[in-house]
């Protein structure tokens, strides 16, 4: 994604971002570490980025390298954007969050909603602005149905990794109208979603957003 970036500040500045933002989800994604862990290293990591976008932070070679890039990164921030791409920046520590706070949950579909416009959409906004990209009114449309459509691919694509890490990707709604009574903790839960039209719906669901 970094090499559609034309220019070197976008470029520089959404490789550095993508670089942290993948490894925190490496870190915070792991089935091995508990939702009380998730949090401590989500507190922490704000901590940092708070730190670096207000000058405040010093590097120190103890430190993980990803502190590293989060200083360049805000040291871009600073100085070549606006206070938007803060908003942003939050909004995707505040999806982390809300992650955690699922684990082990089947959540609605309004807050899956939620969590995919703060996890997908927000992403995709960030990529525009600081890779500079001049989409003009498309920006935030192109950002909304890219992101809700790639959002949902992924919890597909994902669903049987995510639901042993305690993520579970079908809504209460989707539960009900398909008729699946199963506990998620269940071997039989995931073949009863496999024999549901739960992926034929979410497939057409994507379809439609990148058509549209």
């Amino acid at each position: 994604g970094s090499q559609l970036v034309p220019e070197r500040l976008g470029s520089e500045s959404w490789s550095l971002s993508w670089a942290y933002i993948r490894r925190i989800d490496d870190i915070i994604d792991s089935p091995q570490i508990s939702r009380e862990e998730m949090r401590e290293i989500l507190e922490r990591e704000a901590d940092i980025v708070n730190a670096a976008l207000n000058n405040a932070y010093v590097y120190n070679w103890k430190h993980p390298r990803r502190y590293l890039w989060i200083y360049w990164f805000a040291e871009n921030i600073n100085n070549y954007y606006d206070e938007e791409v803060r908003k942003i920046i939050w909004d995707l520590y505040e999806s982390a969050v809300m992650d955690l706070r699922r684990k082990g949950r089947i959540i609605s579909m309004r807050e899956m909603r939620d969590l995919l416009n703060k996890k997908a959409v927000r992403f995709l906004q960030l990529y525009f602005r600081i890779g500079q990209l001049d989409l003009g009114r498309y920006a935030d449309p192109i950002a909304e149905c890219l992101g809700l459509a790639l959002g949902m691919l992924d919890d597909l694509v994902d669903f049987i990794y995510d639901l042993k890490s305690g993520y579970i990707n079908i809504t209460r709604e989707e539960l009900e109208e398909f008729g699946i009574d199963a506990d998620p903790r269940n071997p039989d839960f995931i073949n009863k979603v496999l024999r549901s039209p739960f992926f034929e719906r979410r497939s057409r669901k994507i379809l439609a957003l990148l058509l549209k």
